[in-house]
């Protein structure tokens, strides 16, 4: 590698060597080519001025009728460029003055856009406010209710508990069992109203169903 770096500067050092040699010569043919270029550029310049020395009164006369013609020409260009002129600013001012007023149109519009907004969200968290306050009031006579039937439950099954009474039906009556054993004459001594049931005894029975009564609270 490093004889390779080497060859490669030493190649790049030649390279530069001969142009260094060729630079001279190159100069002299680069002077030598400017010279020709000004002598082609000093004879057309001689010869514009052996022209004019040699131009006539006619001619001198027939450039200054021109250079008058160019004169007025410039007047009327100027007047004209005048007038565009200040026909142009006028039109300018006009636009500007529209401008102006269609600017503040527009703020004007956008202010009031924005206000309208604005007054739009307020009614909408006045509205969502109100119903805010609604739910919540509501909520409250909801939770009063539910804390008073909640407490009417607790009474009630208080005074369900003492009013519970035992069943009492004709079968679960502990009533004396009559024997069997007993002889006629016991019978024949109940008197025969005994065997027939009274009118209060009638009507007490149609509160009986099934052998059990019926409780009324």
């Amino acid at each position: 590698m490093a004889k390779e770096e080497a060859r490669k500067k030493t190649g790049e050092a030649m390279l530069l060597k001969d142009e260094w040699k060729r630079a001279p010569k190159e100069r002299g043919i680069f002077e030598t080519e400017v010279a020709a270029l000004r002598s082609t550029v000093v004879e057309p310049e001689a010869n514009r001025d052996r022209d004019i020395r040699r131009g006539s009164c006619a001619a001198r006369r027939e450039i200054a009728n021109g250079f008058q013609e160019v004169l007025s020409s410039l007047e009327k260009s100027k007047y004209a460029d005048d007038l565009r002129r200040a026909t142009f600013n006028a039109k300018k001012a006009l636009a500007d003055n529209y401008l102006d007023v269609l600017i503040s149109l527009k703020e004007k519009w956008e202010k009031k856009k924005a206000a309208a907004d604005c007054e739009a969200r307020l009614k909408e968290v006045m509205a969502s406010i109100d119903l805010l306050k609604e739910i919540m009031t509501n909520n409250l006579l909801a939770l009063d209710e539910l804390l008073h039937l909640r407490a009417k439950e607790v009474e009630l099954g208080s005074e369900l508990d003492v009013m519970t009474v035992s069943d009492f039906s004709v079968g679960k009556l502990d009533l004396p069992q009559i024997s069997e054993d007993l002889p006629e004459e016991f019978f024949a001594k109940v008197p025969s109203e005994m065997n027939e049931p009274s009118d209060e005894a009638k009507r007490a029975g149609g509160q009986f169903e099934d052998g059990e009564f019926d409780a009324e609270e």
